[in-house]
């Protein structure tokens, strides 16, 4: 897994992160899930973005999950190490959500969107952010 959390650029950037495509590419996926497996694979990754990043880093990152599965103990939005962590209303898909938070940004070319998503690597450039894949 490449982690692309460095100081030069990270110190003035957003960083807003697809979840369960960063899970993925993290290799914390898995096939099928067991009860309460999918909730340990979230907090797993959360805790290795969480270790990668300064704490002020943090404090400018979100984490964009899909409202399926969504935990039913937990609000929609939500803290976790100063990240902020919100889950797509039902219905809705994370990439919605993400678009939805590059378009109305107010400084877009200072955000970094983590995401293979083609159609989220499309707006934010068209945004003058970047995009890592």
């Amino acid at each position: 897994m490449v982690w692309i959390f460095e100081e030069q650029w990270m110190s003035t950037r957003f960083l807003i992160i697809d979840g369960y495509n960063l899970l993925h590419e993290a290799g914390l996926a898995r096939a099928k899930y067991a009860p309460g497996d999918l909730a340990q694979q979230r907090r797993k990754l959360l805790t290795k973005v969480a270790q990668r990043l300064t704490g002020d880093e943090r404090q400018r990152c979100t984490v964009v999950f899909d409202a399926i599965d969504a935990p039913a103990n937990l609000p929609a939005r939500f803290k976790y190490e100063t990240m902020t962590v919100l889950f797509a209303p039902p219905g809705h898909e994370a990439d919605e959500v993400i678009e939805r938070l590059v378009s109305e940004h107010s400084a877009p070319q200072r955000l970094t969107v983590v995401s293979s998503d083609h159609r989220l690597q499309t707006a934010i450039r068209r945004r003058r952010g970047i995009g890592v894949d």
